[in-house]
């Protein structure tokens, strides 16, 4: 039973474009998958806030923390 819940888990992440690694086991598979969908909602409430503000200023500060989020993104999918 454990293995088809982990062969559903896995095409399930495939589906979401998430590559599942050979080595992780069932439940780092589902942290994984987990903290990655965590940093897409707060890349989403970025961008949100970056398209609300009006002061450049802030526009700038909220653009670079949009950046580092998507930078730690790309760097969890790997």
């Amino acid at each position: 039973m454990a293995s088809l819940y982990q062969q559903m888990l896995h095409r399930h992440m495939l589906l979401s474009g998430h590559t599942p690694r050979a080595e992780e086991t069932l439940g780092e598979t589902a942290e994984r998958g987990a903290r990655i969908r965590a940093q897409e909602i707060a890349c989403y409430r970025l961008e949100a806030r970056l398209r609300k503000e009006d002061q450049f200023n802030r526009k700038v500060e909220i653009n670079a923390e949009l950046r580092e989020a998507r930078a730690v993104l790309a760097k969890s999918k790997l």
